[in-house]
């Protein structure tokens, strides 16, 4: 499972639209279905980094207990 989180905050879990007030209703609902305890978490670097560790928590909460933070590899600057 993935959730990708905007830098405003705005979140993608598995390609759906979530909100703090819903993710652990979907996060249930996503491990269910697929049957994984692992979550990628995909955050802008301009991401609060309060909302990653609320979904951090949320995760935790549903019994996701492997949690992976992935990062874009950033471009090198052309001088």
């Amino acid at each position: 499972m993935s959730i990708t989180i905007s830098e405003k905050g705005e979140m993608d879990l598995n390609g759906t639209p979530v909100t703090l007030d819903n993710l652990e209703e979907q996060l249930r609902i996503q491990k269910d279905i697929f049957g994984s305890k692992v979550l990628i978490i995909k955050a802008d670097k301009k991401t609060p980094h309060g909302i990653v560790v609320d979904v951090m928590d949320a995760a935790k909460i549903v019994g996701i207990d492997q949690l992976a933070i992935a990062t874009d590899k950033e471009e090198e600057k052309k001088e």
